[in-house]
């Protein structure tokens, strides 16, 4: 399995092979941990590419998830025409840094 470390800037990358990334007008990033929203990152904050979205997280994001617990991070979008999909589940361990704060 995955991990994050808190206070860390992970970059999360989501390929698409069945759509054209370009036809993608709304995509959100989310991660929960107990079903609760702990992060969500709109289209406007990633970084798009020919065949993926990618968000990188800052210090202060990854700091908001507890560690020793998994989260569930995924990608919710949809295309110009309408079609709406959601990206594979992404189950990651949270673990603590050496300095648990924003450096």
């Amino acid at each position: 399995m995955a991990q994050i470390i808190r206070g860390t800037t992970p970059t999360l990358e989501f390929t698409f092979s069945d759509i054209t990334v370009g036809t993608i007008v709304k995509a959100i990033l989310t991660a929960k941990q107990n079903s609760t929203i702990i992060i969500e990152k709109d289209l406007e904050a990633a970084t798009i590419g020919e065949k993926s979205i990618s968000w990188t997280l800052d210090q202060s994001d990854t700091l908001k998830l507890t560690s020793g617990r998994t989260a569930d991070i995924v990608c919710d979008w949809k295309t110009d025409s309408g079609v709406r999909g959601r990206s594979n589940l992404l189950k990651v361990d949270i673990g603590d840094p050496g300095k648990n704060e924003v450096i």
